[in-house]
């Protein structure tokens, strides 16, 4: 069955890091609470006013714009300094408010787009902010893996018994009827039910477990051989090409960035080999993307579904470059076919289309930025295990913007994207601020030195 998408309405001054148990405690109780609300199931969601709320995004809703003036505080009392994807996230918020504004009304846009912008904005402002004291984002990457491995368990279940547990469970205690096989309900692959857990959807379910998996690899999370075989049984139990392939390349990237890290420009020389090779299958194929796409996915005929909601969708998006056409998708392909009606899965083409080229581009250098800070050189105030975690997440930043060509997020994993890109540039700001402090100027040092009898002579 055809994936449905959203329905439109390393370091310089090494030091040991304290034990897990320590760092755990020193975790802040609004993160914590974000881990555990992350992943619950949306038959927990309930309506105030013209909003569905999901317990996650109520937080968000509540502490977004305390966390923006906190953040402004942080940054003019120097206690913060200002990293590229900071400007680009607020960016990208403002303009996913703005762009629906002047097409319709700003009553429209709040109403459609605020969801998405607190989701995305405040996931990155949670991780900005509350994250102070050395070895605390460490040990929230580390609380992040277990509750990861816990929701690949609850996925492996579905698989198990043939029925999804925890969303029929919830269902029933909320009074919504039971999930059954369908357009937007069950989906087989192989003769195997797609795992989801509490998760919305089994692609959403495989890439959250591919993360987990990337992160657990480099992690020092206690039952840390447990953790990762969970997350790697949640990745092949949702039976997705996305992930699965998602997951081997980052575990290629983590083992190259591995055997080459006294190789500072590793990173170039690998760009480098991907142009040239796809640049030799272009002149071998007349199509390398739909010859990749074709081989490497399970199920390929879900390339060529991809492919059409590209042609399709994308026709309107050059119609309407700058602003997008907000969330008027269903009215203008009613003589298309149903899945391109429904279903746009492709992060980058669906935020286009709502929100015009800017959007997509402001949300995609906003990733990108955050994961391009070095994390050795002089001045790069990361202890050892900080700095090999702000390398894996930048490895899963890279994997989760060259899936979101072929698969779209939403809700929960839009948070989750926001956590990540607030976590990788909690660690640049830790290397600014340490390359502050040794440019500032030692004024005691100045004087000290004015006074002696060799400068006075």
């Amino acid at each position: 069955m055809q994936a449905q998408s959203r329905q439109f309405p390393l370091g310089r001054f090494p030091q040991r890091t304290a034990p897990l148990s320590a760092v755990a405690n020193a975790v802040s109780p609004a993160l914590v609470l974000i881990a555990i609300l992350l992943f619950l199931p949306d038959e927990l969601s309930f309506y105030f006013g013209e909003f569905r709320l999901t317990p996650i995004r109520l937080v968000l809703f509540l502490l977004t714009p305390f966390l923006l003036f906190r953040f402004i505080q942080l940054l003019a009392s120097k206690k913060r300094q200002l990293v590229i994807s900071d400007i680009l996230v607020l960016l990208a918020a403002a303009w996913m408010i703005i762009s629906p504004a002047i097409l319709f009304d700003l009553g429209y846009s709040l109403h459609h787009s605020g969801p998405s912008a607190v989701e995305f904005c405040g996931g990155y402002l949670a991780a900005r902010v509350l994250l102070s004291r050395r070895g605390e984002a460490l040990g929230f990457i580390n609380l992040m893996c277990h509750v990861i491995a816990i929701v690949a368990v609850l996925g492996a279940l579905d698989s198990v018994f043939g029925s999804p547990l925890i969303h029929n469970f919830v269902g029933r205690l909320m009074g919504l009827p039971t999930v059954t096989a369908g357009e937007g309900g069950l989906q087989y692959r192989l003769g195997v039910l797609r795992a989801m857990g509490p998760i919305i959807h089994p692609i959403l379910f495989g890439i959250v477990c591919a993360v987990g998996l990337l992160l657990g690899v480099m992690s020092s999370a206690r039952v840390k051989a447990l953790t990762i075989g969970a997350c790697a049984l949640g990745v092949m139990l949702s039976l997705s090409s996305a992930p699965i392939l998602g997951s081997m390349l980052g575990l290629c990237l983590l083992a190259y960035d591995h055997t080459l890290s006294g190789f500072r420009g590793r990173w170039f020389v690998l760009i480098g080999i991907v142009a040239l090779g796809f640049g030799a299958l272009s002149l071998l194929v007349s199509s390398p993307f739909a010859f990749l796409f074709g081989h490497l996915d399970l199920d390929p005929t879900s390339y060529w579904v991809r492919l059409l909601q590209w042609n399709a969708a994308g026709a309107v998006v050059k119609e309407s470059p700058w602003f997008g056409i907000a969330f008027q998708w269903p009215e203008m392909v009613k003589q298309m076919p149903f899945f391109v009606q429904t279903s746009i899965d492709s992060l980058w083409l669906y935020l286009a289309l709502v929100y015009g080229i800017p959007g997509a581009v402001l949300v995609g250098l906003s990733l990108v930025s955050a994961a391009c800070y070095p994390t050795t050189g002089r001045g790069v105030n990361l202890t050892s295990d900080e700095a090999k975690m702000a390398n894996s997440l930048s490895v899963v930043i890279i994997v989760i913007v060259l899936l979101g060509f072929t698969v779209d997020l939403w809700e929960s994993t839009l948070i989750f994207i926001g956590l990540l890109v607030g976590l990788r540039a909690h660690f640049a700001d830790r290397r600014l601020e340490s390359t502050s402090r040794l440019r500032k100027p030692n004024r005691g040092a100045r004087q000290r030195l004015s006074l002696s009898p060799s400068s006075s002579g």
